[in-house]
C-alpha cells in the first residue's frame, strides 16, 4: 500500500526534514531483521483476532494536534479513548519482561500480560491500513507513541526496534539507506532512554524525547523532535496570581524547543484540582507548549475545543 509522506517537524525544519538523506552509518543497526517475520497485515481496526480492537461503535472525533493521554494505557481502552477524543499523542509506560515488552505503570502492573505491540503497534497499525495511510481520516498531522522506558533500557530498546521493523508502512523511521520515512506515527522514547543508543542507531524507528539541558547543545530535531521538562522546574500550582518571572521562564523553554524545530511539553503538572487544572493548562498554550497532557480527556477535549486551540 502507498503511503503519503507525513511531517512531524516545524515548518522551520520541515523542508530540510522531508528531503533529508542520512550519510548510511558504518555502525551495525541495533537488530538484524528477520525478513519472514511479518505480522498479519491486519487493516480492520474492529477485527476480532486483534487483542485490543476497536470496541463495538467506535468513531474517532475531529484530531487535536496538542492533546497528550497521560499514561493512556490505564483508561477502559487503551489507546481508542483517546483517539476516541481526537487525541494525537498517547504514553505508554513499559517494562522489560522475559524478552517480552509489557504495559504498567509499575512493574507490578505487567502481571496483566498486555504488551506495547498488541495494544499499541497492532491496533495503530490496523487503523492506518483501514483509513489508507491515515491515523484519522484526512489528517495530515502528527500522531505520537511516547514510550516511557521503564527499565532495561539498553536492553528494551533493540527489542522495540525490532518489534516495530515489519511495520515499517505505519511508522517513522531512518532506512538502510539513510533516507527518513515520514509514515504517520512517530515514535519517541522518553524515560529512562538510552540517548546515545537512539542517536547512533544507522536504522532506526523512534527518536529521543530531550530535556531542557539539552537546549544549547549538539541536539537536532531529527534525533530529539520533543523537548520535555518536569513542571517543578517551576512550581506554580495555580493559585494566587500568575508568577510572571515563571511564566517568561516556561516561554523561553518553549521558544528554544521551537528554535531546532522541536515541539515542547511538561510532566508532572497538578491535575487534582478541577479549576487549577485549567489554569495551568492555561498557563502553557500562552506560553507556546506544544504538548499538552492530561489523564480526563474529555475534559481537555472540551478546554482546548473552547479556546480555539485544536
Amino acid at each position: 500500500m502507498a503511503l503519503n509522506r507525513r511531517t512531524f517537524l516545524t515548518a522551520a525544519a520541515a523542508t530540510a526534514a522531508s528531503a533529508a538523506t542520512l550519510a548510511p552509518a558504518s555502525a551495525s543497526p541495533l537488530f538484524e531483521r528477520d525478513e519472514s517475520d511479518t505480522p498479519r497485515l491486519l487493516d480492520d481496526p474492529f477485527d476480532a483476532r486483534l487483542k485490543n480492537p476497536a470496541p463495538e461503535g467506535w468513531a474517532p472525533k475531529s484530531p487535536l494536534a496538542r492533546a497528550h493521554a497521560h499514561n493512556d494505557y490505564l483508561h477502559a481502552h487503551p489507546l481508542w479513548d483517546a483517539l476516541a477524543q481526537g487525541f494525537c499523542s498517547v504514553e505508554a509506560d513499559v517494562w522489560f519482561e522475559g524478552g517480552a515488552i509489557l504495559l504498567g505503570h509499575t512493574r507490578l502492573g505487567t502481571a496483566s500480560g498486555r504488551s506495547l505491540e498488541e495494544f499499541y503497534v497492532k491496533p495503530l497499525a490496523a487503523l492506518v491500513r483501514s483509513n489508507g495511510g491515515h491515523v484519522f481520516p484526512g489528517y495530515d498531522g502528527p500522531f505520537q507513541l511516547l514510550i516511557d522506558i521503564k527499565d532495561q533500557g539498553e536492553k528494551q530498546l533493540p527489542a522495540i526496534e525490532k518489534l516495530l521493523a515489519p511495520y515499517s508502512d505505519v511508522f517513522w523511521h531512518v532506512d538502510r539507506c539513510g533516507t527518513v520515512v515520514e509514515n504517520p506515527v512517530r515514535v519517541v522514547y522518553t524515560g529512562g532512554r538510552p540517548y546515545d543508543l537512539i542517536k547512533d542507531n544507522p536504522v532506526r524507528f523512534g527518536s529521543a524525547d530531550g530535556h531542557k539541558g539539552d537546549l544549547g547543545g549538539e541536539i537536532s530535531s531529527l534525533d530529539m523532535p520533543l523537548i520535555s521538562e518536569d513542571w517543578e522546574t517551576w512550581g506554580w500550582q495555580g493559585f494566587g496570581e500568575r508568577p510572571e518571572d515563571q511564566f517568561r521562564s516556561l516561554k523561553e523553554f518553549s521558544d528554544g524547543a521551537h528554535a531546532i524545530g522541536a515541539r515542547s511539553r511538561l510532566w508532572g503538572v497538578p491535575e487534582f484540582l478541577p479549576k487549577r487544572r485549567e489554569i495551568l493548562w492555561q498557563m502553557q498554550l500562552d506560553a507556546g507548549i506544544d504538548v499538552v497532557g492530561a489523564d480526563d480527556l474529555a475534559e481537555l477535549r472540551a478546554f482546548l475545543l473552547e479556546r480555539g486551540a485544536a
